[in-house]
Parts: structure tokens; sequence; C-alpha cells
């Protein structure tokens, strides 16, 4: 798979991101890109001791307790990274953007599945932030979350595609992420002149990194390989987040 990722902060990670990568998607293709491994969600995040929050300091920042799974402190990174992208939420730094050249039997209703299920199995992916009166973050699963995928056709663009998609992707990028809003992260699936379709994925540091990235992306190529061919995605819960943080 042809992969990139953007923003200023990755620009020296590119190199892991593609060896990372390339270890799960050797061949272009989606259908062999669908043969990896099925990894959790969180099995390389903090190792700090996890804790359940007071749902009550929740419900006082406007958070429905019956729309709440879980609730815990966040660690002490996702914080640091929060504080900062609090100031400079438009420069996009800890926003991750990873793109995927995918060719071969595409199917856009199948590859929405396939996300939907990722967010509804990892708490992970479902977790939002809020910042508490004593100064501190909490991390709140929420039971439900409907992922933003949007499917675009780039196909008229013809040789200026590239030039335009590296311009959207920016721009995306920049639009950067309400921590109180989950999912935070959005999915493009954008038709290219060639044929092929270009996977956009951008999400928030705070709920993900590098290692469990890579693994999520494996899971939902090899879920979508299931969805097209009607076959039945996988629905058991992935670990808990805060078991972990």
């Amino acid at each position: 798979a042809d992969v990139e990722s953007t923003g200023p902060n990755w620009h020296a990670s590119r190199g892991y991101w593609r060896k990372q990568l390339e270890q799960f998607f050797p061949d272009p293709t989606v259908e062999r890109a669908a043969t990896v491994a099925n990894i959790g969600v969180g099995a390389a995040v903090h190792s700090a001791e996890a804790q359940v929050g007071d749902f009550a300091e929740l419900e006082a920042l406007g958070f429905s307790k019956s729309d709440v799974e879980d609730v815990y402190p966040a660690t002490t990174s996702q914080q640091g990274l929060l504080f900062h992208d609090a100031f400079e939420r438009d420069q996009g730094i800890y926003v991750h953007q990873v793109r995927v050249r995918l060719r071969g039997d595409v199917q856009p209703s199948a590859m929405r599945a396939a996300w939907q299920m990722a967010v509804t199995r990892h708490d992970a992916l479902r977790s939002v932030f809020v910042w508490t009166g004593s100064g501190g973050a909490l991390a709140a699963v929420v039971a439900n979350a409907q992922l933003p995928f949007f499917e675009h056709d780039g196909r008229g663009r013809g040789e200026h595609y590239d030039d335009w998609l590296e311009q959207w992707c920016a721009a995306d990028v920049a639009q950067g992420f309400d921590p109180r809003t989950a999912p935070l992260m959005r999915v493009h699936l954008v038709k290219r002149p060639d044929g092929a379709h270009d996977l956009i994925w951008t999400n928030h540091h705070a709920i993900l990194d590098g290692w469990s990235a890579a693994r999520l992306l494996a899971e939902v190529l090899e879920d979508h390989g299931h969805a097209s061919r009607g076959r039945s995605l996988r629905t058991e819960p992935g670990p808990r987040f805060a078991s972990y943080a």
C-alpha cells in the first residue's frame, strides 16, 4: 500500500509509519492487505494504574450518566496533548492523518461498516475528554458514537488530483477535533482518476498511538474484506482502555 502521514510532528515519524504499515500491507491490493492478524486497540497505551472516576463530576459538566459507559482520569500524556492542542488547535500538531491508496474491489458501504464496527468494539475510539474544576482532565467513554465517514469523487480532477488532495488533506488536519465530541476521528474515501481509492483517516493522538493505529487499520481492512463478501463482522468488544491507562 502507498501510505503517507501528514502533520508537522509526523515528518520525523514517516519512516516508522511506513515500516509499520508495510509489515501489514506488502501488497497494494485490498484483498492481500486484509490478511492481517486481529490485535485489539489499547495493548500499547500507557500502563498507569487504571481508575474509574465519579460520574457525578461528568454530570455536572453536562454529560448524562446513561450516555457514558466508563470514566477515568486522563493519563498524564493525554492531558499534555489536550493542553497544548487547546492553544494550537488550528495547527493540527496532535492530529494524525494516514493516507492509504487502495486498489482492487473497494466497496464504500463495506468500508463504512468496518470502520463503524471498530468504533463500536473499541471503547478508546469512543472516548471524549473534559477538564474538571480541579484542573485535571477526565476521559469518558460514550456508549454510542457515529463515525463521520465521507465519500468523494475526485475522478474529474485529472492531472491536478494529487495537488488538490494535498491541499484538501492539509485543511482537514487544520480542522482539528472537539475533545468533547466522539469519535475523535473521521474517515474519507476518495475515488481517484486512475480507478483506485485514497483512504484518508484523520484522528487525534489522544485516542491512538502509532502502534495501535497500525493494528486498527489492519483490522478494519480485514473486516472490509469480510463485509464485501457478505460475511459477518467481528462484534466482540476489544480490551477496556481503562485497564491500560
